[in-house]
């Protein structure tokens, strides 16, 4: 045997169960769901639960047990809370129509080999409303239910997540720089004068960043002329340190356009 690795033996009991490294099935699942492009570039699926004022995805482990012979029922939550209202529900919502119906095995670089043997969501996604800040944002809840064939699964010590996948610190973003940039790069971008400020609103937390909220207006260009020009998905700005990671439109006022800068 490898060093590093570790294969559940024959003699399956709960003690054995206790050993599955579960944060390493986390983590082969989230490289799943992931792997199925539903969800955008800049998101990236986190592990843990949502904090009450950030907005992302997240996935949580619910509730494990022994499900006959050799085989280890899991429970997830995928929790997601967006201000993207349409787009959100649009993309959440094919997470049930996307998951395989004889499940999977999924490889990660350290030879670990996660095999799922049934990958269900018996109940679909949920979707609630709620308001963060005066922001409404919408809450897409799928409960997973996974079991894992235990004989056929692998682990590797170099596949569990590292803490700072686990764990990442909050920046502290310096905002009137970030807004000064925006407008720069918004004013060359649009070939136009622009009137650029941070929403009073602004930001909804992240975890490791923050979603900032622009207001943009002009007195030659009306919004909805300006949100035609829109999503500038991965902008280029001239300093890397102030680039978001996307640039998507918001609510399209009377006088004024709504765009989020996701750091």
């Amino acid at each position: 045997m490898n060093s590093g690795i570790y294969q559940i033996p024959v003699e399956i009991n709960e003690q054995t169960v206790d050993s599955v490294n579960i944060l390493t099935v986390e983590r082969g699942l989230i490289r799943f769901l992931e792997g199925l492009r539903i969800l955008p570039e800049y998101e990236q699926i986190r592990y843990g639960i949502l904090e009450p004022d950030e907005v992302g995805v997240a996935l949580s482990l619910s509730d494990s047990s022994l499900c006959g012979n050799s085989h280890l029922r899991l429970e997830f939550t995928l929790w997601g809370r967006s201000v993207h209202h349409d787009d959100f529900r649009s993309r959440f919502g094919k997470f049930p129509r996307k998951l395989p119906k004889h499940g999977r095995l999924i490889s990660l670089e350290g030879g670990s080999r996660i095999a799922f043997t049934r990958l269900e969501s018996p109940l679909g996604v949920v979707f609630e409303p709620e308001y963060l800040f005066g922001i409404r944002v919408l809450n897409g809840i799928l409960f997973l239910e996974i079991e894992l064939d235990l004989q056929e699964s692998v682990f590797h010590i170099d596949d569990a997540p590292t803490l700072d996948m686990l764990v990442m610190e909050e920046r502290k973003l310096p905002l009137l720089a970030l807004e000064r940039s925006a407008a720069e790069y918004l004013r060359q971008k649009l070939k136009a004068p622009l009137e650029v400020e941070l929403d009073s609103l602004s930001p909804l937390r992240r975890r490791g960043g923050a979603e900032l909220r622009l207001r943009i207006s002009s007195d030659t260009i009306h919004p909805e002329e300006l949100a035609a020009r829109f999503p500038i998905l991965l902008p280029e700005f001239p300093d890397p340190q102030n680039a978001p990671g996307a640039i998507l439109p918001g609510p399209v006022m009377e006088d004024y356009l709504t765009l989020f800068c996701i750091y």
